[in-house]
């Protein structure tokens, strides 16, 4: 199954945050495209300016067991409460779109996923008919 996928950081070497999770991505499934990694505004209010990337991803894992993996090398980063309370991401990754279908859409709509998704060959845009 093929998934887009935006990742993002907002504290810490937050360049390298993003490109050690794409690593982690590339050790259990393909990673068909990675845009560069860019840096885009706080959409939390916090002030902590972002760096993102989207990529586009195969895997054989279903979508739960993905984002549980994602989960949990969020967690092992450092996104705990407290880093959540203190609007610190040191990585997030959310699975945005599978095949034909927009499972974030506030994320889908966003400019920070916009801007790297603009980057994806038409080839890996899944999303030629999205269903929100």
């Amino acid at each position: 199954m093929r998934y887009i996928i935006v990742l993002g950081s907002n504290c810490g070497l937050r360049e390298k945050a993003v490109k050690e999770a794409i690593e982690f991505i590339a050790s259990f499934c393909k990673v068909d495209f990675v845009t560069p990694v860019y840096e885009s505004p706080d959409c939390l209010g916090t002030g902590h300016r972002y760096m993102n990337a989207v990529a586009a991803i195969t895997s054989s894992l279903a979508l739960e067991a993905l984002i549980l993996r994602f989960k949990r090398y969020e967690e092992e980063s450092g996104r705990t409460l407290r880093s959540r309370a203190l609007g610190l991401v040191p990585i997030d990754i959310d699975v945005v779109a599978s095949e034909d279908e927009i499972l974030r859409p506030s994320d889908f709509n966003s400019s920070y996923f916009k801007e790297g998704y603009a980057l994806l060959p038409s080839e890996l845009k899944l999303l030629k008919n999205p269903i929100c």
